[in-house]
C-alpha cells in the first residue's frame, strides 16, 4: 500500500512543471482549474478532533503535518514520517463521536478552480439499534495533493452541501517600532529681574499737633459751679424829724 503510494506521488512530481507553468501568475483567473486526483494515505478513528463538525485542514508541506501532528499525538506514519514524499496534505475529519461506528470516505477525485480545491466526503454514522463502541471517536483521513497552487479548500458532501472551508492564512507582518520623537530640551523662560520700589518717606504736617493722652483720673473732675454773687443789704433809712 505504502510503495503504491509513493509511486503515484513520483508520477505527479513528474507532472509538476506543467501545473507550477499554469500558477506563474497572481490572479486567480490565471490559477489551473479542472478535475485532479488525491490519494488516501492513511486514516484512523483517533484524531483528536476538538469539536463535533466536521473540518479540513490543508498542510503545504510534511513540516506542517509533522507540527500537528505533535499537537494532537497523533502519528499517521508510524515513525516514519521522513520516509513521506514531500508535497501537500489535506486532513477530513468527521468530528468528535461519543460512540464508534463513525466514519468518512474521501473521494479520490476533486475539482481545482481558480486556486480552490473541493474534496467530496461521505459522512457515516451508525443505524439506529446498532451495536458499537462505548468510547469517545474522532475519525480522519489523510489524503496526499499533487503539486498545485492551493489557496482554499472546501469539504462538502455528495450533495454539494459545504461541511467545512480552510482558507490560507497569510503571515503577518511584524510592525514596526514606533519612534519615538527626539526630545527637545526645554528651554527656561527669561524671568525678568524684580527690582524693588524705592521707600517713599512721607513728610511729617507741621500743623498736626500729637495731643497726650489725658489721664482718666483728669478726666472725671467734677463739674464746674456757677460762682454766687453776694448779697448786700442796704443801710436802714434813719427817722428824721424835721424842725
Amino acid at each position: 500500500m505504502f510503495s503504491r503510494i509513493l509511486r503515484h506521488r513520483r508520477i505527479l512530481l513528474l507532472a509538476a512543471p506543467v501545473w507550477l507553468a499554469a500558477c506563474a501568475t497572481t490572479s486567480h483567473s490565471d490559477l489551473p482549474s479542472g478535475p485532479v486526483d488525491v490519494v488516501e494515505v492513511h486514516r484512523s478513528n483517533q484524531c483528536g478532533t476538538a469539536g463535533s463538525a466536521p473540518q479540513a485542514t490543508l498542510f503545504l508541506d510534511v513540516a506542517e503535518l509533522q507540527t500537528w501532528q505533535s499537537a494532537h499525538n497523533v502519528d499517521f506514519f508510524g515513525g516514519r514520517l521522513a520516509a513521506v514524499t514531500s508535497g501537500a496534505y489535506a486532513l477530513i475529519e468527521n468530528g468528535q463521536r461519543n460512540t464508534g461506528g463513525y466514519g468518512v470516505l474521501v473521494s479520490r477525485r476533486a475539482n481545482l478552480k481558480d486556486g480552490v480545491l473541493t474534496l467530496t466526503a461521505t459522512f457515516l454514522s451508525p443505524p439506529p439499534g446498532q451495536m458499537t463502541t462505548q468510547m469517545i471517536t474522532s475519525p480522519c483521513v489523510l489524503v496526499a495533493l499533487p503539486p498545485i497552487a492551493v489557496r482554499e479548500l472546501v469539504l462538502a458532501d455528495p450533495t454539494g452541501m459545504e461541511r467545512a472551508h480552510w482558507r490560507a492564512t497569510l503571515p503577518a507582518s511584524a510592525p514596526e517600532p514606533i519612534k519615538a520623537a527626539p526630545s527637545i530640551p526645554e528651554t527656561p523662560a527669561a524671568v525678568a529681574p524684580v527690582t524693588p520700589a524705592p521707600a517713599v518717606s512721607t513728610p511729617a504736617d507741621p500743623t498736626s499737633v500729637t495731643t497726650p493722652l489725658a489721664d482718666p483720673a483728669a478726666q472725671m473732675s467734677p463739674p464746674a459751679t456757677e460762682p454766687v454773687a453776694p448779697v448786700t443789704t442796704p443801710p436802714a433809712a434813719a427817722d428824721t424829724v424835721s424842725q
